[in-house]
């Protein structure tokens, strides 16, 4: 869901997920990432509700001022998939509000979906990218 990140970041994420975090921790449902500048790179620092600890990823990906400060990591019944935590916060709000039909909670899900993909569209994230590096 995340539109304003490249696929490399997206990539990193699940990358990291995969080789460092999944057989090593007993993950929850939600995870988080904040995405941090490290001398011009990005790095993702990883926590988890139950976890007493956090770990820091450097990679050399070049960190951009507009990348979100940070995104969610949820498994939904074996779906995964990164959220804003904005995101996270209206789609739970649309489930709790909907009527119990499961017609209701798809056409609620997919409106949702395209709300987000026109607030979050990449030709908006280019635009503003341009007007504050430029």
């Amino acid at each position: 869901m995340v539109t304003n990140l490249p696929d490399d970041v997206i990539d990193s994420i699940w990358y990291i997920i995969d080789h460092f975090l999944k057989h090593v921790f007993e993950l929850e449902d939600e995870l988080e990432f904040r995405l941090l500048n490290h001398e011009g790179s990005i790095t993702f620092r990883f926590s988890s509700h139950h976890l007493p600890t956090t770990i820091d990823f450097d990679f050399n990906h070049p960190f951009d001022p507009l990348y979100p400060p940070k995104v969610l990591v949820m498994d939904m019944d074996g779906k995964e998939t990164i959220l804003l935590p904005e995101e996270n916060d209206l789609f739970l709000k649309t489930l709790v509000s909907s009527v119990n039909t499961s017609e209701t909670r798809v056409f609620l899900f997919f409106q949702f979906l395209i709300q987000v993909t026109n607030w979050l569209s990449q030709d908006w994230m280019d635009e503003m990218r341009s007007y504050f590096l430029e």
